[in-house]
């Protein structure tokens, strides 16, 4: 299959991404006009643009909505606060339901401030971060069990996002188990889960981690690194690794296959993980052949690795440079 007809079937694709949701406030500053002040000296950041993205989990639907999947949609918790209220905006201006998009006081946002220099174009001050130190009311986690429960049936691919801390994330230990329980009855369902701290949790689903998360986990597990016997000390469907441009390894029960990076002169940029996650998610649910979905989620991290901003990746792109 091509990536021309993976592109014509993404519009029949439904995507629903579980989890953990940030706001992502992105500053534009001066240089110029920054720095100590007049009058007390104060440190200052002249921001002169600002906009706002969807973060995490809704990063991942974002890059789906952008690849033209026909009905992406979020689940997961977010402030009744300011930061709450422009992320829920973020998300509908791509295109996102946020119907099942809890707004609740008793949670603040999780919002992540980035500085990017209106010179250079790149990230060179340290983020502030409006992170979660409470943990999710039950109240709120039944609420998110039984909605997964009752729209899971209704998507073709599903991305778990698993970032936060086991204590204050909105992924709870009932929800990982409902997922667990749901793998046998759904067999052709492709359910990803990005992790960066819980990977140990999950059984029977394709899981995408963060390398140093997968390597840590090993070491705990095995004594060494060797993810091909970590996918199968947790029973998972798929293992896939990106190597951030160095190509991409899958794991499955056969061993491993490795795919290099897709060239794109335009840049010498890393491949972007989320965006290739996206893309693979979307290519493996319509083609069920790994290879060829490592194949496009490369192609399409390439793209957008190859902004100058980080970016999303769109169709008539990932066609100019289809094979």
């Amino acid at each position: 299959m091509t990536d021309s007809d993976i592109l014509e079937r993404i519009p029949n694709m439904s995507a629903l991404v579980a989890g953990d949701l940030c706001l992502e406030y992105r500053c534009t500053y001066d240089v110029s006009l920054s720095g100590p002040q007049p009058e007390g000296g104060e440190e200052r950041i002249a921001v002169t643009d600002s906009e706002f993205r969807p973060g995490l989990g809704g990063s991942v639907a974002a890059d789906v909505a952008a690849l033209g999947c026909g009905r992406v949609a979020v689940l997961g918790v977010t402030g009744s606060d300011g930061h709450g209220f422009e992320l829920q905006n973020a998300l509908r201006e791509r295109g996102i339901s946020v119907e099942n998009l809890i707004r609740t006081p008793e949670i603040p946002t999780w919002t992540s401030m980035r500085f990017f220099n209106s010179g250079s174009g790149g990230e060179d001050r340290p983020r502030i971060e409006f992170i979660p130190s409470r943990r999710l009311p039950d109240t709120l986690s039944r609420q998110i069990v039984n909605r997964y429960q009752s729209i899971f049936d209704g998507f073709n691919l599903v991305f778990i996002a698993d970032h936060a801390t086991p204590e204050h994330g909105v992924v709870t230990e009932p929800l990982r188990k409902l997922i667990d329980e749901l793998s046998p009855a759904y067999p052709d369902k492709i359910v990803i889960v990005e992790s960066r701290a819980n990977l140990q949790h999950y059984r029977r689903v394709i899981l995408k981690p963060d390398r140093r998360e997968a390597e840590a986990l090993s070491v705990e597990l095995l004594g060494r690194i060797d993810y091909a016997a970590l996918r199968e000390k947790l029973r998972a469907r798929l293992l896939v690794l990106v190597h951030e441009g160095q190509g991409v390894s899958v794991y499955d029960s056969r061993g491993a296959v490795n795919i290099p990076s897709a060239s794109n002169p335009a840049s010498s940029l890393n491949n972007s993980s989320v965006a290739f996650g996206a893309a693979f998610g979307l290519a493996l649910t319509i083609t069920r052949d790994v290879m060829r979905a490592t194949q496009f989620g490369n192609l399409v991290a390439a793209i957008t690795a190859a902004k100058r901003t980080e970016g999303t990746a769109r169709p008539h792109e990932i066609l100019h440079n289809a094979r």
